[in-house]
């Protein structure tokens, strides 16, 4: 809510939500991927949101599947992702 706020001028009321049993702040949320080891959780909780959702972060360090991982198929008008959850493991990770 912070940072819509930072974008919009002004800071919207924080409305809590529930959701299966669980109270959030807000129903803004942040999904995996932008911090995939969980190294910025604490900077990305500063900014507002009411959930983050970190990783892929598997038990083991994994490389990830071979390059290229993502591509497009224009033809098909298709964008094919096969990243193959490439992290540090979860000992190294959060």
């Amino acid at each position: 809510m912070r940072l819509l706020g930072l974008v919009a001028g002004k800071t919207p009321k924080a409305q809590p939500i529930e959701c299966m049993g669980l109270t959030f702040p807000n129903a803004i949320g942040l999904a995996a991927g932008l911090d995939k080891q969980g190294n910025c959780i604490d900077a990305l909780g500063r900014l507002g949101f009411g959930h983050i959702e970190i990783g892929t972060i598997t038990p083991r360090p994994q490389p990830g599947n071979p390059r290229p991982r993502l591509f497009r198929i224009i033809a098909e008008e298709a964008i094919i992702n096969r990243m193959g959850f490439n992290n540090v493991g979860i000992e190294e990770g959060a």
